[in-house]
């Protein structure tokens, strides 16, 4: 005894049972027409001019093309950047500069010592004088 699936199914089952029957039905035409999609690219591509045979060489060149473009200039910027370091480090080491820097900083260092030194003979001048003021 034969008995009908479909019968027995509920209605959300038989609408999926006619889905994949529908789909089965439009797999080979829906493969025909993938087939023909590279032919119509290849046909646009045939209107711009293009001197390749397939629009996938076309593309595949242009690929490689901007990637090598990318990659200079990747390479590029990286050499702008070593540069610009390099650059700031040879100007940080201008030596002229730094010892006249340093130079001016001792002086400034001396006087400010010399003018310390003053104020402590001062202090001790003063102690001085209160100590022998005091023991008197």
């Amino acid at each position: 005894m034969r008995v009908r699936h479909d019968l027995d199914l509920n209605p959300g089952s038989r609408l999926r049972v006619r889905l994949s029957t529908s789909q089965r039905s439009r797999c080979p035409r829906v493969t025909s027409q993938r087939s023909r999609c590279p032919r119509v690219d290849c046909h646009c591509y045939r209107d711009r001019l293009i001197p390749f045979p397939c629009c996938r060489v076309y593309e595949e060149r242009e690929l490689q093309e901007q990637q090598a473009r990318d990659k200079m200039k990747l390479e590029l910027s990286n050499q702008k950047n070593r540069l610009s370091e390099q650059l700031d480090f040879e100007r940080s080491k201008d030596t002229k500069k730094h010892v006249a820097k340093w130079s001016k900083a001792v002086t400034e260092d001396g006087k400010e010592l010399e003018k310390l030194q003053k104020d402590e003979k001062k202090q001790m001048e003063v102690c001085v004088c209160r100590c022998v003021c005091v023991c008197v």
